[in-house]
Formats: structure tokens, C-alpha cells, sequence
């Protein structure tokens, strides 16, 4: 029987060691189960996503990386696990930006409790790989300006491509990349989060392999980013880890410049 697909965070990310023991993060907090073989790592995972998907009252996702592949799965609090399906082919992509500057350490915090009535959410995409620099895809200079306003507070404007983490020490952006900057004290957002860029007078965003994910909520609707480009509106919320949103307008350069 299907059951209700989990919220897209928080997700338990599982990485399974050659020797047999199993890393786990959830929202930057760590934890390595070491069994007595590979099989006893993932049942002491599961039993630990059970207890917080009984901690949360539903399901949670989880995204196991092991010698076969990246398998998305749905844990649920009786202990259920159930495979999740691939994303739908139909939404538009460019190619990936390839080279992103690689993420800070993760910051150890407590693993949040998403809130209740969560909007139920695409499939999550394919895993994201750590890249080491964002990729110049063709442009040309932008007519327009991207403006974000974070939940932080903070407002943040750009004209041709940006990318987006928390404050903090970072890699040296590639040249022709700005970089936007916010607080987040939670510390689930990346340094190096997402790379946004204006592409033939369309703007685009794709995740740089963050530890927490980037989502775009559209209405009731909510897309997974991944590192493969995906266009953004006007209008767009992106969420950035686990707390961080930030409102999305477009507006003309000469609008922005009176």
C-alpha cells in the first residue's frame, strides 16, 4: 500500500562506508553506526529514521548512498520503508552547472522538527553531486535584476549571477560570480548553497551540493533543486536548508536604477 510521501525536509542522509559502516547527517548533526556488517549499519538506520520519524509524527525521507547507487527512500513510525519514485522527466532543465565551490563543514545543530501541515512535494530529485566551481554558461548582460528577501531580513540584489550561502569563511568566487550572504544562526545552509544566473534573459538556480537542499515553492507546489539548472518566476520562494526562505522578484534594471 502507498503511503503519504514525506515533507522534502528534513532528510536523513545516509552514506554507506566501504567497511561496512553507515554516516549519517540530519541537519547537520552526525552519526556513524558501525554494526557487525553492512546489513546491521542499515538496520541500526532505520531504527534511528524510525525514531524520528515517530519524534516528528510522520514519515521522513531518507537518501542512502551505498556501492549500488543513490536510493531515495520514506521511513514511517511503525517502521515502514518504502522506495520513492523518480522525479517526472517533464520539468524543464538546462545542463548542470558544473564546479561549485565545495561546502563548508556542516555546523552541528539539533535536527528540527518540520512544522505541521506540510505541502505535499515533487519526488525528490536525482542526488547532487559536490562540484568544485560553478560553470559560465553563455549570457549576456542582464536587462533585468534579481531580488531577494530572506526570512532573515535580510535584501539581497544581483544582475547577472550570484551565489547564495551563509556568512561566514568561503572559497574565492569564479570570476564573473557575486556573492549573496546571509545570517543563519541555525547554521543549515550551506556557505556555498546555490548558484543563481541570468541565461538568455531567464533566470536560473541549481543547488552547489549543499548539506540541507534547495526547494522552490510555486503556489501549493514544491519543486527539489538539484545541480541541474531549474528556471525560476518571479515570485518563486526558495528554501534554503531547513529555515531559511527567500521571495524572489524580477524587476527591469532601469526600474531598479531611478
Amino acid at each position: 500500500m502507498d503511503r503519504p510521501k514525506p515533507p522534502t525536509f528534513p532528510v536523513v542522509h545516509v552514506t554507506m562506508r566501504p567497511e561496512g559502516a553507515a554516516q549519517v547527517n540530519l541537519a547537520g548533526e552526525h552519526h556513524l553506526f558501525a554494526g557487525s556488517s553492512p546489513e546491521d549499519s542499515r538496520e541500526q538506520v532505520i531504527a534511528y529514521a524510525t525514531t524520528q520519524a515517530v519524534t516528528l509524527g510522520r514519515g521522513i525521507r531518507m537518501r542512502l548512498v551505498d556501492e549500488d547507487g543513490t536510493f531515495d527512500l520514506a521511513v514511517y513510525p511503525d517502521g515502514a520503508v518504502q522506495r520513492l519514485e523518480q522525479p517526472s522527466p517533464s520539468r524543464r532543465r538546462q545542463p548542470a552547472l558544473t564546479a561549485a565551490p565545495a561546502p563548508a563543514a556542516p555546523r552541528v545543530v539539533a535536527a528540527p522538527v518540520a512544522p505541521p501541515g506540510a505541502i505535499a512535494r515533487e519526488p525528490i530529485a536525482d542526488p547532487p553531486t559536490v562540484l568544485d566551481a560553478p560553470h559560465q554558461l553563455a549570457s549576456t548582460p542582464a536587462a533585468a535584476v534579481a531580488i531577494l528577501r530572506f526570512s532573515t531580513g535580510e535584501t539581497h540584489e544581483f544582475r547577472d549571477r550570484a551565489i547564495v550561502g551563509r556568512r561566514g569563511k568561503h572559497s574565492p568566487e569564479p570570476d564573473g560570480w557575486s556573492r549573496v550572504e546571509i545570517d543563519d544562526p541555525s547554521g543549515t545552509v550551506s556557505r556555498s548553497h546555490a548558484a543563481i544566473q541570468f541565461n538568455d534573459g531567464e533566470l536560473w538556480i541549481a543547488d552547489l551540493g549543499s548539506a540541507n537542499g534547495t526547494s522552490i515553492r510555486r503556489g501549493d507546489q514544491v519543486v527539489d533543486v538539484d545541480t541541474t539548472s531549474t528556471q525560476l518566476r518571479a515570485g518563486d520562494v526558495i528554501e534554503l536548508g531547513v529555515r531559511v526562505t527567500a521571495q524572489l522578484s524580477i524587476e527591469a534594471a532601469a526600474e531598479v536604477n531611478r
